[in-house]
């Protein structure tokens, strides 16, 4: 009895080394963000930009709307929509604010462990991740309600699960690191189903072959049913609007790369009347915004952009016909978007 209670405080003993590092990374995340947050509030602000649908749908109309979303995967829709569903109004902020932190926690916990993998030092793990912590823009990325954060968590947590499938096989984490690749394809357009996931996942399945000298029927069929299911919302988008992608703004990305002039340029062409005064409109500039300076009424009032009324249209014109659309009363009404 003495003899197997001595092992397992042995056992104890060496488990809390084992992860002594990680403790002391969170125990650091935690009492440095202590002291930032404060100075920091959580900014609910993007809710209302581009990357969000209409607070009124996402809380109302949540499943017609993704299903209508083709401008970007869905995956961000759908956290907020449901954050709007199940926290008060009230509670908004903090209930996101706490759901970032804990992604940060796990960020940084999930990073300690992937330099383990690696054979990284512990004290250099340590060290590391202490000067990340004071690293302007992942602190910033903690407290803004945009997609950054939660990707850069599932970016982490789909290598540490990759690398922990490759050298101990586990379902588990198979799964982990599929169901990471599949949401990070279905939050950002930029991780492409064709360009970036299936390279993806034929380097980990090649890699498997390589270190453990097999790669199952059974593995590879959980990997194809992650593509299919991730094509289907290419197929939606193709059935909505006309084309297989998870986004639909490659046309305007596309323009601002090659359309777009030297401001210069722009002005000695409008005053020879070459090209009209729309070429000044931004690439964000709502077409409410646009329809109100060509409307010989004000039809609205910007919500929440401290636009009104009482703003001089005809001022608006002018700078719409002189020059880039780049004042301040222009950047409210593309904020207001």
């Amino acid at each position: 009895m003495g003899g197997h209670l001595a092992t397992r405080i042995q056992c104890g003993r060496t488990h809390l080394c084992k992860y002594s590092s990680l403790l002391v990374v969170l125990i650091l995340f935690c009492l440095v963000r202590s002291f930032q947050y404060p100075s920091r509030p959580f900014n609910t602000a993007p809710i209302h930009n581009m990357h969000a649908l209409d607070v009124e749908i996402l809380e109302h109309d949540l499943f017609q709307g993704l299903y209508y979303l083709h401008s970007q995967p869905p995956l961000f829709n759908l956290m907020l929509g449901v954050g709007l569903k199940v926290l008060p109004d009230s509670w908004f902020a903090e209930g996101f604010a706490c759901l970032y932190f804990i992604l940060g926690l796990g960020l940084f916990g999930l990073c300690e462990r992937l330099m383990n993998l690696f054979g990284v030092p512990w004290l250099l793990r340590i060290f590391l991740l202490a000067s990340f912590l004071f690293h302007e823009p992942i602190l910033s990325a903690e407290r803004y309600l945009i997609y950054t954060h939660p990707l850069a968590f599932l970016i982490v947590l789909g290598i540490y699960a990759s690398g922990k499938w490759i050298q101990n096989g586990k379902p588990f984490w198979l799964a982990a690191a599929l169901i990471s690749l599949a949401s990070i394809v279905l939050m950002r357009s930029f991780f492409h189903l064709i360009l970036w996931m299936l390279p993806m996942l034929a380097l980990l399945y090649l890699a498997s072959f390589r270190f453990r000298g097999r790669c199952g029927k059974k593995e590879v069929l959980a990997g194809i049913i992650t593509v299919a299911f991730c094509s289907l919302f290419y197929a939606k988008n193709l059935v909505v609007a006309g084309e297989f992608t998870s986004s639909t703004w490659f046309g305007m990305n596309f323009a601002a790369m090659t359309a777009y002039m030297d401001p210069k340029r722009t002005e000695t062409l409008l005053a020879v009347g070459k090209i009209t005064p729309l070429v000044n409109i931004r690439r964000f500039f709502t077409p409410p915004g646009l329809y109100r300076l060509l409307w010989s009424g004000s039809p609205y009032r910007h919500r929440g952009s401290g636009c009104s009324d009482q703003i001089d249209r005809q001022a608006e014109l002018q700078q719409l016909h002189s020059g880039p659309c780049l004042t301040g009363v222009c950047r409210q009404h593309n904020n207001s978007g």
